[in-house]
């Protein structure tokens, strides 16, 4: 059975995040939505970028490519939420 974040139990949110508290995961929720902002589940280093670039940020190619690299957690060049 496939699980989706918002049926999660808090003994679900627990294994995945043992020291962090529910409403912090439900702040991080929020602010990857904004990262991913069509919904597709996951954001780029270009959305990223976009993102940092309209709060006023200059972000490089390789400031992104390094927060990206510390980001994504299976390799596939996309950040997703667990």
């Amino acid at each position: 059975m496939s699980w989706s974040r918002q049926q999660w139990t808090r003994k679900q949110h627990r294994n995945v995040w043992p020291h962090v508290t529910l409403e912090q995961v439900e702040v991080m929720k929020e602010v990857f939505g904004i990262l991913d902002g069509d919904g597709k589940g996951y954001f780029t280093a270009s959305e990223l970028g976009s993102v940092m670039r309209a709060m006023g940020g200059a972000p490089s190619a390789a400031e992104l490519e390094g927060v990206m690299r510390e980001l994504d957690a299976d390799g596939d060049r996309c950040c997703t939420f667990p």
